[in-house]
């Protein structure tokens, strides 16, 4: 969607820290500690200051679809 010229500019909002923390803020523990370790690797193998806004909707997306998964849920329980 950034390649629209039309939402590029308020979308590029989210790519420092500045526009990403407070989204991760808002996440369990466990995903703010995942999210960090997958930030890390992104920022060490890219040779970056910030993985960009793309790598969270992807890491929300891939987080999502595990957490939704019915094949892992246990009695009623979902891993958090």
């Amino acid at each position: 969607m950034k390649e629209n010229p039309q939402y590029a500019t308020l979308l590029s909002y989210y790519d420092p820290s500045s526009g990403v923390n407070p989204i991760i803020c808002k996440l369990p523990q466990p995903l703010q500690n995942t999210w960090v370790s997958q930030a890390a690797k992104y920022k060490k193998y890219y040779s970056v200051s910030f993985p960009p806004f793309s790598f969270l909707v992807d890491f929300i997306r891939e987080t999502s679809s595990m957490k939704n998964d019915p094949a892992f849920q246990f009695g009623g329980l979902t891993l958090s």
